[in-house]
């Protein structure tokens, strides 16, 4: 997926524990002060709905990020932060869903750098997430109308090139605030996005998974080649994974 734009952006990025994955998953799913304060949910999830995305090192995956509400409220700003867990990760672009204006006047996001970009910890110090977790702001409003529950915004992420096999970070989206007339209204984080990196069934790289792979596969049975999922192995794991990626 390519949203085939440059943008600028800012980075906020922390260093103040070693378990940030863990605080950060966490934070994502921890309830708020007072259950009948929270009026909706943003959460981070893939296109097709999934909560693990296994990826290739150096390959792009899509985090979409959505707010649903069991009450009638329409929203007209939106202000948060995409948390990762690992640096090394690049931004690639992004699109916000209408009414939201991508890249016009009322789009605050991801000011300052050009896409795409890696964060690193030399982007920014910021105060409030611990060692090793990284975040970027996203900010828009709506001069006129207002915005309903769902899809909020999709941002592409390449995961890093030398990302091992099995390596795991979360992406969850943390609301700062979500208005209504610019009043306000109480976000709890939903899904963490967990991206895994592995390796493609593809094996010859034409694009499909098919018999040319499955042959490839089974002369690398039982050894670190042929591993798909992460493990360090080829065994029935990563033949189920290739079988369920069958073109």
């Amino acid at each position: 997926m390519k949203f085939d734009r440059m943008r600028s952006f800012g980075l906020v990025a922390s260093h103040l524990c070693a378990h940030g994955a863990i605080l950060v998953a966490a934070l994502a799913t921890a309830a708020p002060a007072s259950a009948g304060d929270e009026v909706g949910v943003l959460d981070c999830r893939t296109p097709s709905g999934q909560s693990v995305v296994g990826v290739r090192p150096g390959q792009t995956f899509v985090a979409r990020v959505s707010l649903s509400s069991d009450l009638p409220l329409v929203y007209n700003s939106a202000i948060f932060r995409l948390v990762l867990t690992r640096e090394g990760v690049s931004i690639d672009d992004y699109a916000w869903t209408q009414p939201f204006e991508t890249g016009g006047p009322t789009d605050f996001s991801l000011i300052g750098v050009e896409l795409p970009s890696v964060i690193d910890s030399e982007t920014l110090a910021g105060p409030t997430y611990p060692k090793g977790v990284i975040d970027a702001e996203f900010a828009n409003f709506l001069i006129e109308g207002d915005a309903g529950t769902g899809t909020v915004v999709e941002v592409e992420l390449t995961m890093p090139a030398k990302a091992q096999p099995g390596e795991s970070f979360f992406v969850v989206a943390v609301p700062d605030t979500f208005a209504f007339g610019f009043i306000p209204y109480p976000i709890a984080a939903g899904s963490v996005l967990t991206a895994r990196a592995t390796f493609s069934p593809d094996f010859d790289d034409d694009g499909i998974v098919g018999g040319a792979d499955l042959a490839i596969y089974l002369a690398r049975w039982g050894t670190p080649e042929g591993d798909l999922t992460g493990d360090g192995q080829s065994n029935s794991e990563d033949l189920a994974l290739l079988l369920g990626n069958w073109s």
